[in-house]
């Protein structure tokens, strides 16, 4: 079994099925997804600011145009970040680099999303927001990717040619 982040508990049910608990300062969320999925993750970041939504409730509205990515350099490394206008953040992250760009994976988020992944991965950072690639960023980045649309506004032709 992973380790789990703090506050993060788990326990079998009266059926045998392992679930698991967020609580902190009084507050309890059961976590309805499994440890090193992108949900679980959400949830997990959700609980760490305070939104405790029913269960129904799953995900931060953030404003239209706020997004979570990962961006690969080509290399071994990747950035985790979030912008409120990702074709500007691409333009300025191209400008600085001198590689290639990948957008590997975008979703709606923002600096929370950002703030948890940051912590989750603390270990595999190499400076700033890059981190080195590990079969478990390699597996969110996957799932995060796999179950998230690109919103219809950021086209590939958009992140491709980021200065347009």
């Amino acid at each position: 079994m992973t380790s789990l982040p703090k506050h993060v508990s788990a326990f079998k049910d009266r059926h045998g099925k392992v679930r698991y608990r967020f609580r902190k300062n009084g507050r309890s969320r059961y976590i309805d997804a499994d440890p090193g999925t992108a949900e679980f993750h959400t949830q997990i970041a959700e609980c760490m600011i305070g939104v405790m939504p029913p269960k129904q409730s799953k995900a931060i509205n953030y404003p239209e145009g706020t997004f979570f990515y990962f961006v690969s350099n080509g290399e071994n490394a990747v950035k985790i970040g979030w912008s409120g206008n990702l074709r500007a953040r691409m333009a300025d992250l191209a400008v600085g680099s001198i590689r290639t760009l990948r957008l590997l994976a975008i979703v709606s988020g923002g600096p929370v999303m950002e703030r948890h992944f940051h912590k989750t991965f603390a270990k595999q950072r190499i400076r700033g927001e890059w981190f080195e690639r590990s079969p478990e960023l390699d597996a969110l980045i996957d799932e995060l990717a796999t179950h998230s649309k690109l919103d219809q506004k950021v086209s590939q032709d958009t992140l491709a040619n980021p200065m347009k």
